[in-house]
Order: structure tokens, then C-alpha cells, then sequence
């Protein structure tokens, strides 16, 4: 239930970008937004391909479980270092 939650939150950014696409004038932005939403489509529902794809699953899911500006990361270095090394 959780997970399904977690998914229709990433939908609504989905959503909210490809208006913000359609919307847009200017190519490169617009080319951008389109990708923020391909990845809000993309994850948490599904692995990370690249380093952008963790970037975004990770936020979804701190802002989740740590609504709290303070809270900390953790190890944020060791759990993404391997999507970073894949795509550099």
C-alpha cells in the first residue's frame, strides 16, 4: 500500500512536469521538463537506469520518510556511488 502510495506521489510530479512542458517555450527547458517527467514516470516504480533515475528515487522517498528539513542522509555517498560510476 505504501509503495502504491509512493508510486501515485511521483505520478502527480509526473503530471505537474508535463504541463510545465507543454507550457514551456523554450526548447532546451521544455526538453528538460519532459525528462523529469519520463523519470517521475519511471521511478520509484521501477529500478534506477542511471544516476539521475537513483537522484530522483531517492528524493521521493526522503521526502517520504523524512518529511523534517533537518534529517540526515545517511551514507548518501556509498548507496550512490554506483549509479554515479556507471553513467560517468
Amino acid at each position: 500500500m505504501v509503495h502504491e502510495a509512493l508510486i501515485r506521489f511521483a505520478g502527480r510530479y509526473a503530471v505537474l512536469a508535463g504541463q510545465l512542458a507543454a507550457a514551456e517555450n523554450s526548447p532546451a527547458r521544455r526538453g528538460e521538463l519532459e525528462q523529469i517527467a519520463d523519470r517521475c514516470r519511471r521511478v520509484p516504480a521501477k529500478p534506477a537506469a542511471s544516476f539521475a533515475d537513483a537522484l530522483q528515487a531517492f528524493w521521493f522517498l526522503f521526502l517520504v520518510l523524512n518529511p523534517s528539513p533537518t534529517a540526515a542522509a545517511g551514507r548518501f555517498d556509498q548507496y550512490m556511488y554506483p549509479y554515479y560510476e556507471r553513467d560517468v
